[in-house]
């Protein structure tokens, strides 16, 4: 029995080989003339990016120095005070013209010598002075610190026994 099952099986499938793959069916009509159900028709989203944050903006923006020089002066080329730190400067004295302006002379870390008016830039940092005292010059900068562009007011001191 199992051999007559084996060949009855062998012929239907061979039946059904012919008509699935041989004779072709005939394709259906796709008549588009009826519109798909309301499930099948997509509409596409509508983007508005109105009050978004753009997503190519990056979050943090660096900070920029505020403006203490114009702009055609920062392209100027620097002076030797403006070369060296405050800290390495030595005031050496201070004088008073006859038309009472006061004036400073300090020494660079060369020994060159350098006289300071009100207003003269001094130090990298865009530094400026303020005010000249008889035993001290008082200067301006703009440093960069932990929370952005920070003004700093630093102190040229003379020291006891440098005035001659």
């Amino acid at each position: 029995m199992p051999i007559k099952n084996r060949g009855v099986s062998k012929t239907v499938f061979s039946i059904a080989f012919i008509f699935v793959f041989v004779f072709p069916v005939p394709a259906q009509d796709n008549d588009r003339s009826s519109p798909d159900p309301d499930w099948m028709q997509v509409e596409a989203p509508q983007y508005n990016p109105e009050g978004l944050q753009d997503p190519f903006v990056p979050f943090v923006m660096p900070e920029e120095p505020p403006d203490a020089l114009p702009a055609l002066e920062r392209l100027r080329p620097l002076t030797p005070l403006e070369r060296v730190e405050l800290g390495q400067l030595r005031l050496v004295g201070t004088m008073q013209s006859p038309e009472q302006e006061i004036m400073a002379m300090v020494e660079m870390p060369d020994g060159k010598g350098f006289m300071l008016h009100k207003g003269t830039r001094i130090g990298p940092n865009q530094g400026e002075v303020l005010e000249i005292h008889p035993d001290r010059v008082l200067v301006r900068e703009y440093i960069q610190g932990a929370y952005g562009i920070e003004e700093s007011l630093s102190t040229l001191k003379l020291r006891p026994g440098d005035s001659d």
